[in-house]
């Protein structure tokens, strides 16, 4: 079984929850093999990856290849009417979502509306707490940021979890390392070359969900 940090834990979890409950009007024994065969399905796919702890982002990636919880529920009737086990696509075979500039944008806006009131505290909490540590806790508040808006897109209901704002202080020091680089290499890049800095900016914006 292919280790997982601490966000993947709580992402499969609420995932495997979901499935749970849409398969409420399903007797017990059902349930739970359903449950049972979704958790081998998840561990398979997770077989591809070779580090040896499973990250946030490739938890997601493989939930959302399996599609909505709330599928299995009108899988396990059809199976149930049919005498049949309920079928599990093999791992992969659904196509992600294509990456174009427009599909960001509309998947941003997407979990803006729906988290408006949440993201707007998160952003006052964000920004009070690097004020109040005299900007020491910037880069574990920064990746915090970053962590809560990725898991909510990733996420099928594209809800924001709060908490996500403070799961990443088990990674202080390498975050408050990686944004000392970031502002010299910024710093250094605008005076020497505008575009090394925005090219710079770019390859390591992500990097703190890793």
């Amino acid at each position: 079984m292919k280790r997982r940090c601490g966000e993947a834990i709580r992402l499969e979890t609420e995932y495997l929850q979901r499935v749970r409950d849409a398969l409420a009007n399903c007797d017990e024994a059902e349930r739970e093999d359903v449950i049972t065969a979704v958790h081998e399905h998840i561990e398979e796919a997770l077989s591809q990856f070779d580090n040896e702890e499973i990250t946030l982002v490739q938890m997601a990636s493989v939930l959302e290849a399996m599609g909505p919880p709330e599928t299995f529920a009108a899988d396990a009737g059809e199976a149930r009417q049919n005498d049949s086990t309920i079928p599990l696509d093999p791992p992969g075979e659904q196509p992600a979502g294509e990456l174009t500039i427009g599909n960001c944008f509309n998947d941003a806006l997407e979990v803006y509306r729906r988290n408006f009131l949440l993201l707007v505290v998160a952003a006052f909490v964000y920004e009070a707490l690097m004020i109040f540590s005299l900007f020491i806790l910037m880069g574990v508040m920064t990746g915090g940021m970053y962590a809560l808006v990725l898991a909510a897109m990733r996420r099928p209901d594209q809800r924001v979890d709060f908490g996500d704002l403070f799961g990443q202080f088990h990674r202080f020091w390498p975050l408050t390392g990686l944004l000392i680089i970031q502002v010299i290499a910024g710093v250094l890049g605008l005076v020497l070359f505008i575009l090394p800095a925005i090219l710079l900016t770019a390859i390591w914006l992500y990097t703190v969900t890793y």
